[in-house]
């Protein structure tokens, strides 16, 4: 009987040298390495495809353990992480939402998206549904389920630049920003009484206002948060899922 691990399954597909990297040697890693902190030069731009099949949670220091990695990855390679995404309470420090890999996955971290999957993790035949950008669907993606669910993305190194010069930002605080500051700029052109009566009672009715705007919104565009709403995730057919090879996501 063989071991658990990947080793000889990535040789079966081909690959020329198989490195395996652990904070101990409990497992037999060929590469023993803290991944709150860097690896060493060498490493760096190396590998063709690093995988974290389950291990990037477990580090306290997320971000800069997901930069360390990411930076294994030579230009034109890929970096696979399958990783908790709803229902893993307890399983490792995090859970993680389709928000963090859209944009962590930019042209400004020399990254590119190829695909971005959620599956039911205790299922061997688990249906793949495709997550929309919330950047573009104007929504947060949310979900309601009692299954323990995975996600599973696929990224391309497009360039080698400084990673996370600027922090990543929730897409639709970017959004809010945005529209404060236009409107705010368009606010110091305007008078009159109506203005000055609706800027003096502002403060009053944001809440209950933005409050029915959501649900009106949430019944009219989306549905409920759950897989079948198709504003945020797509059910993938077999042939899209084994067929694709070469082009980033679209949504």
């Amino acid at each position: 009987m063989g071991t658990l691990f990947a080793d000889e399954f990535f040789r079966f597909l081909g690959a020329e040298e198989v490195v395996s990297v652990d904070n101990s040697d409990f497992e037999r890693a060929t590469l023993v390495h803290d991944l709150n902190r860097p690896f060493p030069e060498r490493e760096r731009e190396r590998f063709d495809f690093v995988l974290d099949g389950g291990t990037l949670e477990h580090v306290f220091n997320y971000p800069a353990a997901l930069r360390h990695t990411l930076e294994l990855v030579r230009p034109g390679g890929h970096f696979l992480t399958i990783t908790t995404a709803h229902n893993y309470m307890g399983h490792g420090f995090y859970q993680f939402s389709p928000e963090l890999f859209f944009r962590v996955f930019s042209v400004e971290n020399g990254f590119a998206l190829r695909k971005l999957v959620l599956f039911d993790s205790l299922k061997t035949d688990a249906p793949f549904y495709q997550v929309n950008d919330p950047a573009i669907t104007g929504q947060r993606t949310e979900l309601f389920s009692a299954r323990p669910m995975l996600l599973a993305v696929l990224a391309q190194r497009i360039a080698v630049t400084p990673m996370f010069l600027q922090p990543p930002q929730q897409s639709d605080y970017v959004a809010v920003w945005q529209q404060h500051r236009e409107t705010a700029k368009a606010a110091e052109s305007r008078t009159g009484w109506v203005w000055r009566m609706r800027t003096k009672l502002s403060p009053y009715w944001p809440h209950w206002m933005l409050l029915w705007k959501t649900k009106w919104l949430f019944r009219r565009k989306s549905g409920p948060p759950k897989l079948n709403n198709r504003r945020h995730f797509r059910l993938l057919t077999k042939r899209e899922i084994t067929g694709e090879r070469s082009q980033p996501q679209k949504v």
